[in-house]
This record gives structure tokens, sequence and C-alpha cells, in this order.
């Protein structure tokens, strides 16, 4: 899956050639009132830099995963399949769940089983994500591509007149760094400085290096992850305009700040 011994550099990006990959909606089956979810985090391989296969790891997919829309106030159940080789766990990263189902590391999956979850997220509107979170293996198992968002839906950001047409005007942007051997591989943990944080030196949005996407001429939502192990990111635009900053991740806020 990943590399431990450094690798000659690859070749620099070639700027903005390769389509935003738009991670697809989730919205559930709805049976006798519950909303119900399968989910299975499983091996692949994903181009994450053009022309040259990586061997990664993704939910229902070889990196990331989809974006689960949950409405609020709604009884869901997911099931999670870890198709590892080695134990993982699913956790809920800004949702108010039950300890039982937040998926820490006391909530193994084991290699080849199966964990059945349930809760009712009763809280505001807001982007969240989930990851695993095992002992001693999550920031492995996130570096690899584990990670995917997670909609609480409460209808408000409609009312508002808010974007709300997926990878169109309201479109997901999962920043992560990574750093990739000449063979391909992912390289982690490669130095002694790497324990102070690990950090790459390419840059992936969406699982795609420098990728571009194509907006209406209206106000654009960009759903803002950074999905990074350890780097810390400040956005602006190259012409020097604002941002309207209109939600955390505890849900929207009071009105739009500029920053």
């Amino acid at each position: 899956m990943m590399n431990a011994q450094a690798g000659a550099a690859l070749l620099p990006a070639r700027s903005f050639q390769r389509s935003l990959p738009i991670p697809p909606q989730l919205r559930g089956d709805r049976r006798d009132g519950v909303l119900h979810f399968a989910l299975s985090a499983q091996a692949g391989a994903s181009e994450l830099v053009a022309g040259l296969r990586t061997p990664t790891w993704g939910y229902n997919g070889s990196m990331l995963g989809p974006a689960l829309v949950v409405p609020r106030a709604q009884p869901v159940r997911v099931e999670v399949r870890n198709g590892l080789a080695q134990s993982t766990t699913l956790h809920w990263h800004g949702a108010i769940v039950p300890g039982a189902a937040d998926g820490g590391p006391h909530s193994p999956i084991q290699a080849g089983g199966t964990q059945r979850i349930g809760f009712t997220l009763d809280q505001p509107g807001a982007t969240l994500w989930f990851h695993p979170h095992p002992d001693t293996r999550t920031g492995a198992q996130a570096y690899a591509g584990l990670a995917g968002l997670l909609l609480v839906d409460d209808g408000v950001d409609r009312r508002l007149g808010l974007p709300h047409t997926w990878g169109v005007d309201d479109i997901p942007v999962i920043v992560q760094d990574r750093r990739i051997a000449a063979d391909c591989t992912l390289l982690y943990m490669t130095s002694m400085h790497d324990l102070m944080g690990m950090k790459g030196d390419r840059f992936l949005v969406n699982g795609c290096e420098q990728p571009y996407v194509t907006v209406p001429a209206q106000h654009v939502r960009l759903r803002l992850l950074n999905g990074s192990n350890a780097r810390i990111y400040n956005f602006a635009f190259d012409d020097g305009r604002a941002f309207q900053v209109v939600a955390s991740d505890a849900g929207l806020l009071a009105r739009p700040a500029a920053t």
C-alpha cells in the first residue's frame, strides 16, 4: 500500500488539465422509517498524478468515499464492511452520536468483518466527515485515502437560497498533501521529521493533483475539508477577492464573514 523508503521525485504536475472528481452522494435506502447505508473499506489504485497509478484505499471505491446525505433527526443504520487486510474503525467526525457508534479505537472492525452502526443526527445542518480511527493506525489509514463527507441536511441552507446543486454550484473540495515515490507508491513516515506531523509535497483535491472545475457565473458554494494528516493551509483567490464564509463544521454562521 505505502512505501516506507524514500524515492526519486516525480515530474512536476501539468497545470490544471484534469477535471475535478466529484464524489457521489448517497442518500440511503429508506426501510421501515430507517435510512440504510452501506460502506466498504477497500484497497484499489488511483490516478492521483496524471498518467500514474498509485495503490490507495477508499470507501466504496479506490480513493476517498461518497458523501452521505443524512436528514436531521432521521434514524440511520450504516453497514460497514472491512475489506482490508487489517482492522479499522469508522469515526463520524463532528457528529453527535452515542459512544458505541462513534467508531473510536474501542470499536474495531476486524479484517473481513462487518459492523452495523445506528444513530440519529439531531444537530444543525453541517458539512462533517468520516474516517478511520483505529489505535496506532489512524494516520496511515487516512493517508492511504480513507475519508468521506457526511452532510447533515436540515433544509435551512436551501430555504436561505444557498447554492445546492451538487457538483455544479455546491462543490466538495477535499484537500490533501501526499508524498509519492518514483514507483508511484505513497511514501509515509520516511524521515524522523515526519514524527512531528506527516506532510507531503504533492497536493490533491478530491484525490486529483491540480484539477479544474467549470462553474456558473454566480455565487458558488465550496465545502472545504482539510483531509491532510498534519498540514495547515491558507486559502485565497489570486486576484485578492474575499471569500464569504457561511458555515463552520458546527453549522451555518449567524451571518456571512468576509475573509
